[in-house]
């Protein structure tokens, strides 16, 4: 993963935090997740579950990066998490 799809994964956390998105970027030994805490469309996703989708798809262009929808809030968990995979043979570490 290139330090530039780091970098802005930490600036869309950040953001959503400044919106009301409680949100937090962890590294893992191949992926980094970024968690969101409380959904910002709760309410329209148990209707419309489609709106996941919209919203991983915007990450993925707002990223430059592929990115997956690990864990969701509507199947019981205390949080949406989203992975994005480092891409083999590249070292990244959180600052």
């Amino acid at each position: 993963m290139s330090a530039a799809v780091e970098d802005s994964l930490h600036e869309l956390s950040a953001l959503l935090t400044a919106h009301g998105v409680m949100s937090k970027v962890d590294e893992g030994a191949d992926a980094f997740m970024l968690t969101e805490y409380n959904c910002p469309y709760y309410g329209l996703a148990r209707k419309h579950r489609e709106v996941c989708g919209m919203e991983i798809e915007a990450m993925g262009l707002a990223l430059g990066a592929p990115i997956t929808l690990h864990q969701s809030q509507l199947d019981g968990h205390t949080g949406c998490q989203f992975q994005v995979k480092k891409q083999p043979g590249l070292s990244a570490c959180l600052g």
